[in-house]
This record gives C-alpha cells, structure tokens and sequence, in this order.
C-alpha cells in the first residue's frame, strides 16, 4: 500500500458534475486505498475530461499524481481545486507540497553549467 493511500479524502459534499461522475470517483477512491495510484489516476483522468469543474475528481488525481511521483500534475489538479474551492486548506497544503517538491528535485537536478568535468583516465 503506498504512504498516502490512508490519505485519501473524496469530498462528496460537492455535486457530482454528471451522473455517472460518483460511481467514477467511488472506483478511484476505492483503488487508490488499495493502493493503486496509477489506474486511480487513469479513472480520474477520464473523469475529468468528462466533468472538469468536479472539484473531488481534482483532489483525489492530485492524491494519485502525489502518490505516482508526478509532481507538476500534482501542482496542476491542487491549483485547479484551489481554484474551484478556494477556501480549502487541502488544497493551498498541496499546491505548496507540491511547489516545494518540484523545487527541491530542480535544485537537485544537474545543468550543463554545474555539471562536473569528466577526469581522465
């Protein structure tokens, strides 16, 4: 199971944006807390091309994205939840997790200017 599998948190509070939005997010949240991020993620991409404003389609791909590594779409889905809910704290916690994240593995990364010389040998 993956560390943010018991995080998973559907909002249901918000109206599915059709009917056949909430047995999509059902089957995600179900296979995210089996931890099953990558088909989560792929329910939810279809989800959300079919219902882009469902606000708990974002938190949960967010969820999923974080749990796959991929942290500019991560940032992507928690910027579109604050968008669509600005007042959720989750939402601003995952755009700067997120933000930090991207940050951090940047600084990390390599470029040409700072990479080292090769020795002879």
């Amino acid at each position: 199971m993956n560390a943010l599998a018991g995080q998973c948190v559907p909002l249901f509070a918000s109206p599915p944006a059709s009917d056949m939005a909430a047995p999509q997010i059902e089957h995600a949240f179900a296979l995210m807390t089996r931890g099953d991020a990558a088909q989560a993620a792929n329910v939810l991409s279809r989800l959300l091309r079919e219902a882009p404003a469902y606000a708990p389609g974002h938190v949960l791909y967010a969820q999923a994205c974080e749990a796959l590594h991929r942290w500019p779409d991560a940032l992507s889905a928690w910027q579109t939840v604050s968008l669509l809910m600005p007042d959720l704290d989750m939402a601003r916690a995952g755009v700067l997790r997120s933000t930090r994240v991207i940050a951090t593995l940047r600084s990390m990364t390599p470029t040409p200017e700072t990479k080292p010389e090769p020795t002879p040998a």
